[in-house]
């Protein structure tokens, strides 16, 4: 897997080689009912991409769930979802 920096906002002090996943496949699955997406957007996000990331997370630290959660935050609202 190829680490990809993503514009340095929400893992930039940690290292690629807290990444690493021995599959070829990573997904997730959720089943959500449709008013928490509308009402919970944030929360819905995050889970989903905390699943994979979780894939990749080989660091000894914590897995930074509330960086992951703000930069969810950022793109929503930059999306205008939030």
């Amino acid at each position: 897997m190829t680490f990809y920096r993503i514009r340095g906002v929400i893992l930039e002090d940690l290292s690629p080689d807290d990444f690493r996943c021995i599959s070829e496949v990573v997904s997730t699955e959720r089943i959500v009912e449709v008013d928490r997406i509308v009402t919970n957007k944030l929360a819905v996000l995050t889970d989903i991409l905390g699943e994979l990331a979780w894939s990749f997370w080989q660091s000894l630290a914590g897995f930074p769930r509330d960086r992951l959660n703000a930069y969810a935050a950022e793109i929503l609202q930059g999306m205008g979802l939030r």
